[in-house]
């Protein structure tokens, strides 16, 4: 008869315990330690010796295995929601009031007063909300916060489009640079920080923490039902759109109420839709930046590049521009004393616009090298290698002749024909170069210099300059105090005209020219241009082949209400309102000039168009 197993503790006959060999199933049950092969023996562990053929590795080991407890990946954890508050909340609803009055006053007002007003009340609430105890930021930070607010302001002084897109983006990078530096976090170091800082810190940030902000908001605490009723809302959208559909099929006093109501209120509803759609993404922003901790600053990675592998590229490049300098040596500094070298038989136009835009790919290829050569060669003592620093400043002192005799080039073909917004942009636009590339060469020499500060401060003030000072008023006034001041061209009118609104009181003043044929055009034109501004069709034979002009209406404007105020268009209004009513205006009929005696006009010195 066999013994039942004894336990590990049991008592043997002298009252000492005893210890016996573990049975087979607790073998198996038990976790089998690797031996120092890596290797695992079979359950039963009939022989432990290393040379045992019973040993195979951990991969064949037969069932039950337990796995080493390193390889089990660990399970994910989620992120628990954000503890809103009252405060949250509230700040939460006044973001999502402000991004609806941005969009509706901005994308569909012009971008003009009311989004300057609207815009300003959303960038002052954000930094109310970020604004952490005790932090301040840094003058780079206090820089961009109040060139955003400058450059938001001067929205409602011009019109132009173009200029606007672009100030909008950087309003949009020098707002990031504030918030974040509001919050307490600092700039990485490194001359990709700022870069890195604008991506990780807006949309890295907002997607990273989306789900904690809305989860906080909507599906914890007492609020659990918010989020709940919000998505059942949601869902039933769409069945609501196609039950309205079909009752609107159904029965025409419900159609007709529902196409008045579209009609009435469609646009508005799109507004408020595309208002709350940007007020998601600013709320996950706010939030993900508040209630996250700063990280600290980290040292960026030194560059692995070895310098002779630069030295020898950029070497190369240097050797080109000799070559270049060495060709324009005969006539290169021709343009700073403004006149054509000797063998151009071209005119000054075509000398100011040769191998423009050449140059400006060559600026920026420049650029590239040089700014690679910073981030990826293997630094020595902490420093740039000495031959690399020396063919990266050549290049940079290249870029810098070639940009300078540009300008100067275009100065000389301003002078002659005047100035138009190509010019002007053109010029301003290398100023600009001039500027990143004046900072990356003494970044060259000095480790603290950021040259990506620069470019974006620097692409902010040329903005801020054409905008603040209205480049196309700029320009119809100094056309018309220099190019046009004693003897226009024909080409007068439609170049004023072709500045937009702030060339409208220049087109009047031409009205007014002794030149009888010039004032006409002049005239013919502000007859077209009241007709764009003020809402009123004409019959096409009745204006021009009957004596008496149609009645016009002045008191429709299309410049619409409060929030669609701007500067240069209230002062086109006021010169079409000068020139076709009042007391005394300044337009005199077609039919008056008609019967005026016939004189010579004065010969244009420009014929019909400039260069």
């Amino acid at each position: 008869m066999n013994e039942a197993p004894t336990n590990e503790n049991m008592m043997n006959h002298n009252n000492e315990p005893t210890t016996t060999e573990p049975t087979a199933r607790q073998t198996a049950q038990s976790p089998q330690q690797p031996a120092p092969d890596g290797t695992y023996p079979y359950a039963n562990g009939a022989d432990h010796s290393p040379h045992s053929a019973f040993r195979t590795p951990l991969s064949s080991a037969p069932y039950p295995y337990v796995p080493n407890a390193g390889t089990v990946p660990a399970p994910s954890v989620k992120k628990p929601p954000f503890a809103v508050s009252g405060r949250d909340y509230g700040f939460a609803a006044g973001f999502a009031a402000l991004c609806v009055a941005v969009v509706a006053m901005g994308l569909f007002g012009g971008l003009n007063l009311g989004f300057t007003l609207s815009y300003g009340a959303l960038f002052l609430a954000l930094s109310a909300y970020l604004k952490r105890p005790g932090v301040l930021p840094s003058p780079f930070g206090w820089v961009c916060g109040s060139l955003a607010l400058v450059s938001t302001a001067s929205y409602c002084l011009y019109t132009d489009f173009q200029i606007k897109f672009f100030m909008s983006v950087a309003v949009c990078c020098l707002s990031a640079v504030w918030f974040y530096e509001l919050s307490g976090r600092k700039e990485e170091k490194g001359d990709f920080g700022l870069v890195k800082n604008l991506f990780g810190h807006t949309a890295v940030n907002t997607a990273s923490h989306f789900g904690e902000s809305y989860r906080g908001l909507l599906f914890s605490g007492s609020r659990k039902g918010v989020g709940k009723a919000l998505i059942g809302v949601l869902c039933a959208l769409p069945v609501a759109a196609v039950a309205v559909t079909l009752l609107v099929k159904a029965d025409g006093a419900f159609e007709a109420m529902t196409v008045t109501l579209l009609e009435n209120s469609f646009l508005l509803l799109v507004k408020i839709g595309l208002g709350l759609f940007a007020a998601v993404f600013v709320i996950a922003f706010a939030l993900g930046m508040r209630k996250t901790e700063p990280q600290p600053q980290r040292d960026p990675a030194p560059g692995k590049l070895d310098a002779v592998y630069a030295a020898a590229f950029t070497a190369v490049l240097c050797v080109c521009y000799c070559f270049y300098l060495f060709s324009q040596l005969a006539y290169f500094f021709d343009a700073f004393r403004g006149m054509i070298p000797e063998g151009y038989e071209i005119s000054f136009s075509d000398y100011a616009r040769q191998g423009f835009f050449e140059l400006c790919w060559i600026a920026g290829i420049n650029f590239v090298v040089v700014f690679a050569a910073l981030a990826l060669v293997k630094p020595k003592n902490g420093k740039l290698p000495l031959p690399v620093k020396i063919t990266c400043t050549f290049i940079c002192l290249f870029t810098l002749v070639v940009i300078a005799t540009a300008v100067a080039k275009m100065v000389l073909y301003i002078n002659e024909y005047g100035m138009t917004q190509l010019r002007v942009r053109t010029g301003l636009f290398m100023c600009f170069i001039v500027a990143v590339f004046v900072a990356l060469s003494l970044r060259l020499y000095l480790k603290k210099v950021r040259v990506l500060r620069v470019a974006l401060l620097g692409a902010a003030v040329t903005l801020l300059v054409l905008g603040m000072g209205n480049d196309n008023a700029f320009i119809a006034r100094y056309n018309d105090a220099n190019v046009y001041k004693d003897n226009p061209g024909y080409s007068a009118v439609e170049e004023q005209r072709a500045l937009g609104p702030e060339g409208v009181p220049y087109v009047v003043k031409l009205a007014q020219n002794p030149n009888r044929l010039l004032a006409q055009k002049a005239d013919e034109a502000l007859r077209d241009l009241r007709y764009e501004y003020y809402e009123y069709e004409y019959d096409y034979d009745e204006y021009y082949f009957e004596d008496a002009e149609p009645a016009f209406n002045y008191e429709v404007k299309t410049q619409g209400g409060f929030d669609r105020y701007n500067v240069a268009i209230a002062k086109a209004y006021e010169a079409l309102d000068a020139y076709f009513t009042g007391e005394k205006p300044l337009r005199e009929t077609v039919a008056d000039r008609l019967t005026e005696p016939t004189t010579a006009p004065e010969s244009p010195t420009e014929g019909t168009t400039r260069p």
